[in-house]
């Protein structure tokens, strides 16, 4: 996203931004998904390994405090169930929104954990 500022000088803001799907019996993408592969030089289509992670959800406004507070919540959940989350997750939070951009009060947010051991 490119945004003029007083000065009418562009700057530029970037961020990952991840599509899942779940598993099924050979990877694929959405159509637009796949077209956006092909003419744009900065999206990039993998597959991915399959993971196990936990997960919060919440339906709190997804301000950083409120993410933070989230990913404490889930940890201290995996600790009294004693799940194990790998050390390098530690400080670092993967969060999920859902629903479409527009319906802001609606969306479902996640934070998930990866899971190093588990019964699963």
């Amino acid at each position: 996203m490119t945004v003029p500022d007083g000065d009418e000088e562009e700057k530029s803001m970037a961020w990952t931004v991840a599509f899942q799907t779940p598993g099924g019996p050979g990877p694929s993408f959405p159509e637009p998904v796949e077209k956006a592969a092909e003419t744009q030089t900065d999206v990039e289509l993998k597959i991915l390994p399959e993971r196990v992670v936990a997960v919060i959800r919440f339906d709190d406004a997804t301000t950083p405090n409120v993410v933070r507070k989230q990913d404490a919540a889930l940890r201290e959940m995996l600790k009294r169930d004693g799940l194990v989350a790998p050390e390098e997750s530690e400080g670092k939070i993967s969060f999920a929104q859902f629903d479409a951009v527009y319906s802001m009060g609606q969306r479902r947010s996640e934070v998930w954990i990866d899971l190093e051991k588990h019964p699963w």
